[in-house]
């Protein structure tokens, strides 16, 4: 740890912030690529899974990313409603100085999780994932691996990139990122392509839901072609739609609705946190705006 003047020197300027908030969508990985989709989805396993007790309601989380103090305030508000089971789709390590206490509580909650580009850049030698993301990012991984314990990296490893969840009400695509690509983007700067990657993605899917992370950005789309539905959950630790409440939802499949859930939290211990670690300032500022 450092002073404050060593953290505020890891301001980043404005090409570098709008850098950071960049994505990558499945679309621009496919069309830069020579590989065709089937190719590509060949090279990602899907583990299936089969629940043979009741499903009719599933907690849904995402995203915790080392925010315990976010995660602490969802985990109260979960205690107050009704679920059968926990799905977390991923990033729960990043950005944030709780590492080690995140996954352990996930690790409790959780009956199922899919293994993030993070959590990935975290526990893998090579450190393929981790050169393309962007400095902020790196410290973050760089000081999360040295919190983490063997034990908790060792599950990590053990966590599937795709699952398809079978239940008796309906089958769940459970990705990171999305169903081809697994850690691009389902996204769009507009509406409308927003809304055409989301169809993409769920015509690459043979399932009656498809459960994405990775974008931080709260939704659900039903798709009347298909009957498909598409579901994020949000971020509990960086939310990114403009509303810095940490978010999940809780999917009823007997009814075929979704519940999307906010819950507050204190920002301001978060970013004291940040300052105390020496870790960018602006992964503090963002959660202010929720961008």
């Amino acid at each position: 740890m450092s002073d404050s003047s060593t953290n505020k020197d890891l301001a980043i300027t404005k090409e570098e912030r709008d850098a950071q908030e960049r994505v990558v969508t499945s679309e621009e990985i496919l069309n830069d690529s020579d590989i065709d989709v089937d190719e590509l989805n060949s090279l990602f396993g899907i583990t299936e899974i089969i629940i043979d007790k009741d499903v009719k309601k599933i907690a849904v989380i995402a995203d915790i990313h080392s925010n315990m103090v976010a995660f602490e305030e969802v985990l109260k508000d979960m205690k107050n409603r009704e679920y059968d089971l926990v799905l977390n789709l991923g990033d729960l390590v990043g950005y944030y100085t709780e590492p080690e206490q995140a996954v352990t509580e996930s690790r409790k909650i959780s009956d199922i999780t899919i293994l993030g580009n993070h959590d990935f850049a975290l526990i893998e030698d090579e450190k393929l994932l981790y050169t393309t993301m962007q400095e902020a990012s790196q410290l973050a991984i760089d000081h999360n691996k040295k919190l983490v314990s063997e034990d908790n990296k060792k599950y990590l490893r053990t966590l599937p990139m795709k699952i398809k969840l079978i239940t008796k009400l309906a089958t769940l695509l459970l990705v990171h990122g999305d169903p081809i690509t697994i850690y691009g983007y389902v996204y769009g700067p507009t509406p409308e392509l927003f809304e055409k990657s989301i169809k993409n993605a769920l015509n690459a899917v043979d399932t009656d839901y498809l459960l994405v992370g990775h974008s931080h950005i709260q939704g659900e789309y039903f798709d009347f072609n298909t009957g498909r539905i598409f579901v994020n959950p949000g971020a509990i630790g960086q939310p990114r739609d403009g509303d810095a409440r940490a978010a999940y939802c809780i999917i009823d499949l007997e009814n075929k609705t979704n519940e999307m859930i906010r819950v507050p939290y204190d920002i301001s211990k978060v970013k004291a946190q940040l300052a105390r670690e020496s870790l960018p300032i602006v992964l503090g500022d963002r959660l202010e705006f929720g961008k």
